[in-house]
């Protein structure tokens, strides 16, 4: 078509379908539904008929306007129209939009997910209408979206790609290449965009598991059905670059592995090989590793499996990249924990296909590669047993295939003898016995290569895993087992007596326990007769004997219903019910935290301080969130010593951690909100972890060793210990050594207790009280009783400071503090006054507080404990008056003799 007659075509079109949707528009305005379906099948003329106009309308159509009919018709038509359809018309002018036969899959899922891309409604700017609007426009989106998925459109965009593919690999045109990977990249976001979108009412459809392998069925269905020849396939390519980006690598193998059934499949695959990008090469391998088989299954009959059969199609050029063969060697073998020793088996006979001689193929240089790390000093010590076992492995078979190849010139060659030397002598030095077997079995396949006169033969008990996994297979005899399986019973005692095909040492160690550990219930053969008394506990030791000729001749005709179940235990001590002690600081937290879970929380209470006192390394990251989850949880369940407990746990938090702990206690201490008795626990806690970290006061317990010699000469005699006295010469007298000086943990963190708890204090009263008061009679009883336990944890503070350069300082602010609360209505508060006091004195001698503090607060302080000591109506604060006055006496005698 000429430019000019192009142009005009477009001109026209566009014209008919700005007036169809006008026809549209009005006819809604009018409430004329019957206009509005006509309008509508005009609209979709050129899609259904396209022999009535010219042959390129359609093509027109799809490629400008198609993309805009659809936003018209998922914001205007479906939200004012497609409701008042009938079935019929909803399906001849709305449906057909989209139906497979009249537009392809990929224009129709393109335009729905560019439009439902668009649709974004802010919640808070919209309206009620503007928002149920855009619900309803998601809903036909997501629902046309669900039903071309559901009809196969998924597959007929796989095969309109990869012949578009082959098409313009002939005529050589790529300009299409960008609009394959945009079309891509909206098919695997599709998921995630009507997640967005809907939220839970996805359909199943699109849940990435069931989409992501609906996905990839199609791409080798299409891949089969095509039977590609060519070297590379893009498309291909493409999907597996995405979907191992996104995190979906595993579900594209999964169904690469359930198409290898078909017969075309071979040449399909190691094209597919080729045209994976390197990027790919490390997923594709691992997943492919992680395909679970059978462990029934014989070596011949495992090695017939899709995942064997797959990694054996690896082509030669895919081989021979070194990024692959890197690959293999550092990122897998070297590092990956792959307990299959016959994924390594195929994988090296996939590397030693070089056209017949085995010097040129790839193994080469990935032995070199992997002898390279395997001969340091120090990768027996370094390195995981079953990564050594694989390398071991990987190194006998192909040993195995040099001596069969007369590999000694490569060898020699290669300074391979060497290193292996080298790495035997270090695996044979090692202190584990598996690890030195592994040692000596690489040295057994060495010289088998070097000396096959004469093999070493160090006598190892076990299994060989060369001599299993290593066997020979010819392809006849591959196929024979896939095909033919073994029904009869020489085939079934043959499988038995063969080696079960296992997933590496793992299995053979499990098969050493089992056989060292005997059953504890044997399995006996019997016959499966629903007619049959079902005997109980009681009755099964007599009838044992009575059944016993019934059990042998069972054996005859009925052995093939007859099958061996073990005994079920019904002594469950549902071990498996309770909940776990948590064994991380995250399971801690989450223990803590949980609601609903009575044991799981009860569990986590009661280990919180034995698994803090371990102090994890990430013990300063988790303190904060520890104490905010301790002092938020409540005893909703009435558990035993809940308050002892968690009381423990935040004095052990917060004396472990005390720099990421006591700026979130101090605050929630001083919370008005807060609970009263949460804010005592906070400073009870503070307080012992305190005293922990001074090793002094009552939250402390020093460990009592026992005495052994006191004990000794206790449960001797009299005359047995004069003896002994006499005999033992003293060289001085001075018994007990002097005891070394210690530091005082909290000295450092002094300050941190004490001036936020304090200042903050003052500020919080500054903020709630009216006006001064000093006798308390305006604060509550709440708030009485929190300033009583104050004044005890700042006191506290002050002693267990010692002699640190800041204790004159606290004891200062501390005496000015309680002096102002000296007249306090309050009784807890005032025994709290008198033992702050006692405090003061206990740290700062007399002289040096009349020094800093003035004579005329140092005459007032022993009158004003006089005068309490007489007239205080409470007895607990008269004692305590009493005795700090005759503490302040011995302290001014001291003094004066000084």
């Amino acid at each position: 078509m000429r430019a000019d007659d192009r142009s005009n075509e477009v001109q026209l079109l566009r014209a008919f379908v700005d007036a169809r949707k006008r026809g549209v528009e009005e006819a809604e305005k009018r409430y004329d539904v019957p206009a509005a379906v006509k309008e509508l099948r005009d609209l979709a003329s050129p899609l259904l008929h396209p022999e009535q106009v010219t042959p390129t309308r359609k093509d027109l159509y799809l490629g400008l306007f198609y993309r805009d009919v659809v936003s018209f018709l998922l914001k205007f038509v479906a939200v004012h129209l497609e409701i008042c359809f009938s079935e019929r018309d909803r399906a001849q002018v709305f449906d057909v939009f989209f139906d497979r036969k009249v537009v392809p899959s990929s224009r129709a899922i393109s335009a729905l997910v560019s439009t439902l891309s668009a649709m974004r409604n802010d919640p808070d700017k919209a309206s009620e209408m503007v928002t149920e609007d855009y619900k309803v426009s998601i809903t036909q989106c997501v629902r046309l979206l669900e039903k071309i998925v559901m009809a196969g459109g998924i597959q007929d965009i796989m095969t309109e790609m990869l012949e578009h593919e082959q098409q313009t690999t002939v005529g050589g045109d790529r300009t299409n290449a960008i609009g394959q990977q945009v079309l891509i990249s909206q098919l695997s976001s599709l998921p995630d965009l009507i997640f967005n979108r809907c939220q839970r009412d996805t359909p199943a459809a699109f849940r990435p598991r069931r989409y992501f392998s609906t996905l990839c069925d199609d791409l080798f269905c299409s891949l089969v059905q095509q039977e590609v020849h060519v070297s590379r396939v893009n498309t291909f390519r493409m999907f597996a670059d995405k979907l191992k980006r996104i995190g979906q690598a595993h579900i594209l193998v999964q169904s690469w592995l359930r198409s290898i059934g078909t017969s075309s499949v071979a040449p399909n695959n190691r094209a597919l090989f080729e045209s994976l990008p390197e990027s790919c090469h490390e997923q594709i391998l691992l997943h492919i590793s992680n395909q679970i088989i059978s462990r029934s299954l014989g070596v011949r009959q495992a090695l017939a499996h899709p995942k064997y059969k797959l990694l054996a199609q690896i082509p030669l050029a895919l081989c021979v990249n070194s990024h692959f063969q890197y690959v293999i060697a550092h990122k897998l073998l070297l590092r990956k924990p792959i307990d299959d020793f016959l994924f390594w088996r195929v994988l090296v006979d996939a590397l030693a296909q070089g056209g017949g001689d085995l010097c040129q193929s790839p193994l080469i240089t990935l032995f070199d590669m992997v002898l390279a790390q395997w001969s340091q000093s120090d990768f027996a010590v370094s390195t995981d047993y079953t990564v050594n076992a694989s390398v071991c492995f990987f190194l006998r078979y192909s040993l195995q295939k040099f001596a069969a190849d007369n590999g000694r010139a490569v060898m020699a060659q290669q300074d391979w003898v060497t290193k292996l030397c080298k790495g035997v002598q270090d695996h044979m030095s090692h202190s584990l016995e598996s690890v030195r077997a592994l040692g000596m079995r690489v040295g057994e396949s060495l010289s088998h290569v070097i000396a096959s006169e004469k093999p070493l033969n160090f006598g190892l008990e076990g299994e060989d895993p060369v001599a299993i996994y290593g066997c020979p297979v010819l392809p006849t005899e591959l196929e024979k087992d896939m095909l033919v399986p073994s029904a009869n019973a020489s085939s079934a005692k043959e499988k038995s007596s063969e080696t079960p095909f296992a997933r590496g040492t793992s299995h053979c160690k499990a098969n050493r326990i089992q056989q060292k550990q005997p059953r504890k219930h044997s399995a006996k053969a019997f016959s499966l007769d629903p007619d049959e008394l079902v005997l109980s506990d009681d009755d099964g030791a007599n009838a044992s004997d009575i059944d016993g000729e019934s059990e042998v001749s069972s054996d005859g005709a009925d052995s093939a219903s007859d099958m061996s179940l073990e005994a079920y235990d019904l002594q469950d001590d549902e071990e498996d019910l309770t909940a776990k002690r948590p064994l991380y600081l995250r399971d801690l937290i989450a223990g803590l935290l949980s609601d609903d879970d009575r044991e799981k929380t009860e569990v986590a209470l009661n280990e919180a301080e034995t698994l803090l006192r371990r102090q994890p390394r990430d013990l300063n990251d988790k303190a904060v969130e520890i104490v905010r989850a301790l002092v938020r949880l409540e005893d909703k369940y009435n558990t035993l010593q809940f308050t002892t407990l968690r009381s423990q746990a935040l004095a052990t938090v917060c004396a472990l951690a005390p720099a990421q702990t006591l700026p979130y206690m101090c605050s929630q201490a001083l919370e008005r909100e807060q609970l009263l008795q949460s804010r005592i626990d906070v400073l009870q806690a503070m307080t012992s972890a305190a005293q922990e970290l001074s090793e002094r006061g009552s939250g402390y317990q020093c460990p009592q060793l026992p005495k052994k010699l006191l004990q000794d000469q206790t449960q001797s005699s009299l005359e047995t210990r004069t003896i002994q006295s006499l005999k033992t010469r003293r060289w001085g007298y001075r018994r007990d050594p002097l005891a070394a000086a210690k530091r005082n943990a909290f000295a450092p963190y002094a300050l941190q207790f004490f001036s936020p708890l304090l200042f903050g204090y003052v500020q919080y009263v500054r903020k709630h009280s009216v006006g001064s008061d000093t006798t308390g009679k305006s604060r509550s009883e709440v708030e009485q009783t929190f300033l009583a336990h104050l004044l005890h944890a700042l006191a506290s503070f002050v002693e267990c400071s010692g002699q640190a350069p800041q204790t004159m300082a606290m004891a200062k602010c501390l005496l000015e503090f309680v002096w102002s609360e000296r007249a306090n209505t309050n009784a807890e508060v005032r025994r709290q006054v008198l033992y702050g006091l006692s405090r003061v004195l206990l740290v700062a001698p007399p002289a040096l507080l009349q020094q800093e503090m003035g004579e005329t607060l140092a005459k007032q302080v022993a009158p004003w404990i006089c005068h309490t000591q007489k007239h205080d109506p409470d007895a607990g604060c008269r004692e305590a008056a009493r005795l700090l006055r005759s503490l302040t006496s011995a302290q001014v005698v001291s003094q004066s003799i000084a």
